[in-house]
């Protein structure tokens, strides 16, 4: 399966100090029936996504194993291999997939509205 990851949906956040990350939830409104989605945990160079990806972060989640809802209230919960330890420093959770059909919420800081946001 070819993965084409020319610009994935990304989103950022800053640790403080040092921790070890086990598990993020995503929460999709649509899914593919078939193609899976990729993820992988990156740190950011200059406020952006950097092309080395984190070991032990790349996870490819199947279609079946990801839950959607109509409002945000359902989440997608992946376990990482291994326990990953981070730095102090700013990252991005990236998402990208073949297939056009994924859409994910996304959120941002002070805001309300619920939106969607193609991965």
């Amino acid at each position: 399966m070819a993965y084409k990851l020319i610009n994935p949906l990304a989103q950022s956040f800053y640790i403080d100090e040092p921790c070890v990350v086990t598990k993020v939830d995503l929460f999709f409104s649509d899914k593919d029936d078939s193609l899976p989605v990729r993820l992988s945990l990156r740190q950011n160079v200059n406020g952006i996504p950097g092309a080395y990806i984190i070991p032990f972060s790349e996870t490819i989640i199947p279609s079946a194993s990801i839950n959607t809802s109509a409002n945000a209230n359902v989440a997608t919960t992946i376990s990482f291999t291994s326990p990953i330890y981070l730095e102090a420093g700013e990252y991005s959770i990236t998402l990208g997939s073949d297939s056009k059909n994924y859409k994910i919420y996304v959120s941002e800081l002070d805001g309300v509205e619920i939106g969607r946001a193609h991965v």
